[in-house]
């Protein structure tokens, strides 16, 4: 089956279908360029079509950068470097809610380990939330928002890097300014997870089980968060992510090792 798919990719691009030829034109710019910067980005774009960019920048600081628009056609790139000396971080994930605002989270290593979590207001240009430390754990990290009658609740999906390796979702009670976080899955070593929320608020993490080397998906639709084994032929599982579109049904991209191939999944609720 491979080579006959090999064999129509070669035989469109020789029709050239998908010439080099046929490119559109980029607008490409330098965001930033003090030093060794740039490591880890993510971009998310507002209502208004304004970019905002979250990144490592030179000498390991977290900076976010957004488009400020000087007339027509010119422009130039503001941002805000986050004062935290050091901060040597592992993974960062970024969203931007239906108001516009922009959600961060990201891990440090330095002057003590952390996940920290900040919201950063479109309107002022400025921290309505200052990152604040939701746990002293580091590790693999994904961010969903859910937006309950116009509240943005967070929720932080993250596989521990110290042991026992357990998989832990954080959720901000908007009220209290705390977090909520509860033990998904503890049985085995998990990395790599991602976490999307459904039309109901419920939640969806896709996970690889890295002792067993296997594909997990764990959802709290129940009420009660479960757990169960999506592929286990092979080593399976890594670099996964997880969508939930209109039906409240999760699709699941991840990469399987044992074949060196990249494979999807679908709940077939049927």
């Amino acid at each position: 089956m491979k080579r006959l798919w090999v064999f129509l990719a070669a035989a469109v691009l020789c029709a050239g279908v998908w010439s080099p030829g046929a490119a559109q034109s980029w607008n490409i710019q330098i965001v930033d360029d003090a030093g060794n910067t740039g490591h880890r980005s993510r971009v998310v774009a507002t209502s208004d079509g304004t970019p905002y960019i979250f990144y490592q920048g030179n000498g390991s600081y977290m900076t976010l950068a957004w488009w400020v628009s000087t007339g027509p056609e010119t422009g130039g790139w503001d941002r805000d470097i986050l004062s935290y000396a050091d901060i040597y971080h592992y993974v960062i994930d970024m969203e931007v809610d239906p108001s516009d605002n922009i959600h961060v989270a990201f891990t440090k290593t330095s002057a003590g380990n952390a996940i920290l979590y900040g919201v950063f207001d479109h309107a002022t240009k400025s921290w309505s939330l200052a990152p604040e430390i939701l746990t002293s754990d580091v590790g693999n990290l994904s961010l969903a928002l859910r937006d309950s009658s116009g509240t943005i609740i967070p929720s932080l999906a993250y596989a521990s890097s110290a042991s026992p390796f357990e998989l832990y979702v954080a959720t901000r009670d908007p009220d209290l300014g705390a977090w909520n976080i509860q033990v998904v899955y503890d049985d085995y070593h998990t990395a790599t997870p991602s976490i999307a929320v459904d039309s109901a608020g419920k939640l969806h993490v896709s996970f690889y089980e890295y002792t067993g080397r296997n594909l997990m998906y764990a959802t709290n639709a129940s009420g009660v968060w479960v757990s169960e084994y999506v592929d286990v032929a092979g080593y399976v599982g890594q670099y996964s992510a997880v969508v939930i579109d209109a039906g409240d049904i999760p699709y699941i991209v991840y990469y399987d090792e044992t074949n060196t191939d990249l494979k999807y999944a679908k709940l077939d609720n049927s």
